[in-house]
């Protein structure tokens, strides 16, 4: 919202009805964003990701250290 009083607002009626027409636009797409990041196929798709990345984390740590433990006992 602006920041000047009601009685000092200069818009002419065109003007006013564009800023709501932009600010309708804003709020769809808002709420559209927000349909997207709550429907269950985004979370459990993200969930998945999460999971994915901690076991390729945790496989690659594992295969870090095994090959240390090889490396060492070559060594």
């Amino acid at each position: 919202m602006s920041d000047t009083s009601r009685t000092s607002d200069t818009r002419t009626p065109a003007q006013i009805e564009a800023d709501i027409k932009r600010r309708r636009e804003t709020l769809a797409e808002t709420l559209d964003e927000i349909g997207v990041r709550v429907h269950p196929k985004t979370i459990v798709g993200d969930a998945k990701a999460k999971v994915a990345s901690q076991i390729d984390h945790t496989l690659g740590r594992a295969y870090v250290g095994v090959n240390r433990v090889v490396g060492d006992a070559k060594g």
